[in-house]
């Protein structure tokens, strides 16, 4: 008999706080190629730099490992995480989501489904105080273009909401009170190389229907990106480039939520990085953990509403990499 695993990579979400300066991830690779973690840890984002992250609790699964990247959203009080269970034999993917309540520390509990008959993972996260969207990923044989929504204080399945302008995975997402913004991607995982876009697509969250044309990224192709924001501004932070020249970045650009168009530079990580994982509140972004390539527990920090680059803030307090993330009150 087949062991259950859960494998919930998340990395991609987009994380605002929503009225808090908890932040925690979940899950993801320790090291290359596995093991993998059903760990959860959390930082207070409003503290002073040098700290290391604490021990949350773990996620809700049999013999779990947080494995394929899963989107996260959140409504301040509440942090859900989509990705997929499957057995130890990689056979039998389910869909998942599960759920924490910031301000208490302990496992995470069941939420519900994606409406995926199979498991999906690998996409992004948007919400606002009152729902959440999970956009793009990948089940295959092929990337997806679906986009999941569900109420945040109700457990249950997610219902169906529209459709990206393209299927892709490993996208990253920013929000502010009305608008969500999904970016970048790979579109096929079986190609070599494997092709990335620098496309950025919106939806209006309380509003079902396909997602519009936003805007293109700064500087090229990219997948593995962390996006976090604040009421205004999205900040997309280091990934995988894939063109002009390929490899892990150190770039951070942004753009205004509310106004479409393209990124404008906003200065540079501490370090060339991918799928590490994206945390916020009103005032800060972090980006911790993340591929080097090395493993690492690296957590940069910027201030939104400025420009410039990145400074140390802490560490996590284990390597990892491509977990799923999220942000709310400590009390």
């Amino acid at each position: 008999m087949a062991i259950q695993q859960t494998f919930l990579r998340g990395y991609g979400g987009a994380v605002y706080d929503w009225g808090g300066d908890r932040g925690v991830f979940a899950g993801g690779w320790v090291q290359a190629q596995g093991p993998a973690s059903k760990n959860i840890q959390y930082i207070n984002l409003a503290g002073s730099a040098g700290a290391t992250a604490s021990y949350f609790g773990n996620l809700s699964m049999n013999q779990g490992s947080a494995y394929y990247q899963g989107g996260a959203m959140g409504n301040g009080t509440r942090a859900l995480f989509a990705g997929v269970d499957r057995d130890s034999d990689n056979t039998n993917e389910r869909r998942r989501i599960d759920y924490i309540t910031t301000a208490t520390t302990g496992n995470s509990s069941d939420f519900g489904d994606l409406q995926s008959s199979n498991g999906r993972y690998a996409g992004a996260g948007i919400s606002n105080k009152t729902r959440g969207l999970f956009g793009g990923g990948y089940m295959p044989p092929a990337s997806q273009a679906t986009i999941d929504y569900r109420t945040i204080a109700n457990t249950g399945t997610c219902q169906d909401f529209g459709d990206l302008t393209q299927p892709r995975h490993y996208v990253a997402g920013a929000q502010d009170n009305t608008r969500g913004v999904f970016a970048g991607g790979y579109s096929s995982p079986f190609k070599t190389p494997v092709p990335a876009t620098n496309v950025m697509d919106y939806n209006t969250i309380m509003t079902t229907g396909n997602s519009t044309d936003f805007g293109d990224m700064l500087g090229g192709e990219f997948a593995g990106r962390g996006g976090v924001a604040d009421t205004t501004r999205g900040v997309w932070l280091g990934g995988y480039k894939q063109s002009p020249s390929v490899g892990r970045s150190n770039q951070i650009d942004y753009i205004t939520i509310a106004t479409t168009g393209g990124t404008t530079d906003f200065g540079d990580l501490t370090r060339n990085v991918a799928w590490g994982h994206p945390m916020g509140n009103e005032t800060r972004a972090t980006y911790a953990g993340g591929e080097e390539p090395s493993y690492n527990t690296t957590i940069d920090m910027v201030t939104i509403q400025t420009t410039g680059n990145a400074t140390d803030f802490g560490d996590m307090s284990s390597t990892r990499s491509s977990g799923a993330v999220g942000s709310g009150s400590a009390s």
